[in-house]
């Protein structure tokens, strides 16, 4: 998808790239810990990463606010 198609994805954050680059968006649920400041361990139930279309090298990567998507087929 494009750079522009990625950062509404990412709730209107820029990739710093032209927006019609090409990208490659993985959205995964589960439990995402990243290291902060001192003592803060921000949790997240929805992660991402961002890769170049055409080297494959990872661009972007972090977590989401909000819920995980519910599986409505169970």
């Amino acid at each position: 998808m494009s750079s522009a198609a990625v950062g509404q994805r990412l709730n209107g954050a820029s990739t710093g790239l032209p927006d019609d680059t090409p990208l490659c968006y993985v959205e995964l649920t589960g439990d995402f810990t990243f290291s902060g400041p001192p003592g803060a361990e921000p949790h997240f139930a929805r992660g991402f990463e961002v890769f170049d279309a055409k080297t494959g090298n990872l661009l972007l990567a972090g977590g989401l606010p909000g819920a995980a998507p519910t599986d409505s087929s169970r």
